[in-house]
């Protein structure tokens, strides 16, 4: 039921019906770290995400996947 006078469109955007439904997925990486000296490393993180379904209902998307690469430098104290 909608409250009109005490809504926000992010609050019921968290109740649509898609919201609730499992979206399962496979997640696969792996971590490279390079120790420059004691206190400094690079590291490296790459991962794919396969999503099982789409998220949205009738979104017309077929197993959504993606692949993201971490990257930095760490200062250890």
């Amino acid at each position: 039921m909608l409250d009109k006078e005490n809504s926000s469109i992010i609050s019921e955007v968290n109740y649509l019906d898609y919201r609730f439904k499992i979206n399962w997925r496979l997640i696969g990486g792996f971590s490279l770290k390079y120790r420059l000296s004691d206190k400094w490393s690079f590291y490296l993180e790459p991962a794919y995400q396969q999503y099982l379904k789409s998220v949205y209902r009738d979104s017309g998307l077929k197993k959504a996947s993606y692949i993201e690469i971490k990257s930095g430098i760490m200062y250890k104290f």
